[in-house]
């Protein structure tokens, strides 16, 4: 039995194992979270998995004393959507500016990934379109996640960081306004269950504080060009009024 499949049914069952921290199941969940396995397979997997299972510091035959068991765990497996980030630590890479003293912009990045030349052009534009350019476009702040040497590595986690790295921006400044560019820093920051793609173009509350306007990333709109007309639409009344 291949022993990443092993291990992610123990974590599916709850119970402890001796054995190293889970750090993918992508080569066995492509298959079986698109029901491809044969039942027959899925339940000889599930037998086999009583040679690790170590409770109290003994093996213990849980699957094959209790067959109900077997049936449960592969209807909840072949039934539920189960994301590898129950299992896999949360990571992420944004890019973070802040222009001008009222407005601070986090876009999505790949991780090890920084901003090229080409989407640094594209948001000064923006940023000029809407009269809120003052100079040259400043350096990114690259926030990674998790954190070198933390170990805390949760959703939860991750969305209190950067409450508070806004509030610290807000107590240098008199940040009002925040664009959410991307999937990934929208889910950080917003406060509802609502779908990033229902929110793109609106505003949400992210803090007693601020606002965010939900827009596509810059990579999007380099690669879709034509979506560069939807991030106008739901800027342009960004525009200083002078």
């Amino acid at each position: 039995m291949n022993i990443e499949l092993r291990k992610w049914y123990l974590h599916s069952l709850g119970l402890s194992q001796y054995s190293p921290k889970i750090k993918s199941i992508n080569q066995f969940g492509s298959s079986f979270l698109k029901g491809n396995e044969d039942k027959s397979t899925v339940v000889d997997e599930l037998k086999l998995v009583d040679t690790i299972l170590v409770v109290d510091g003994s093996i213990k035959d849980e699957i094959m004393d209790n067959p109900s068991l077997e049936l449960t765990l592969e209807k909840e497996l072949k039934t539920k959507a189960i994301s590898c980030d129950a299992i896999d630590p949360l990571q992420f890479r944004l890019a973070c500016w802040q222009p001008c003293e009222e407005l601070i912009i986090f876009n999505e990045l790949g991780l090890n990934t920084l901003p090229d030349t080409n989407l640094t052009q594209l948001l000064a534009n923006i940023l000029r379109a809407i009269d809120r350019l003052p100079g040259d476009l400043p350096p990114a702040n690259i926030i990674d996640w998790p954190i070198e040497g933390s170990d805390k590595e949760h959703k939860a986690d991750a969305c209190k960081m950067l409450s508070a790295f806004i509030d610290a921006r807000r107590k240098k400044s008199c940040v009002c306004l925040i664009l959410l560019m991307g999937e990934m820093p929208f889910q950080m920051l917003s406060p509802s269950d609502k779908l990033y793609s229902d929110c793109l173009g609106k505003t949400i509350d992210v803090n007693v504080a601020s606002e965010a306007l939900v827009l596509r990333s810059l990579q999007d709109n380099l690669m879709y060009p034509a979506r560069k007309q939807e991030t106008w639409n739901s800027i342009k009344h960004l525009i200083r009024k002078h």
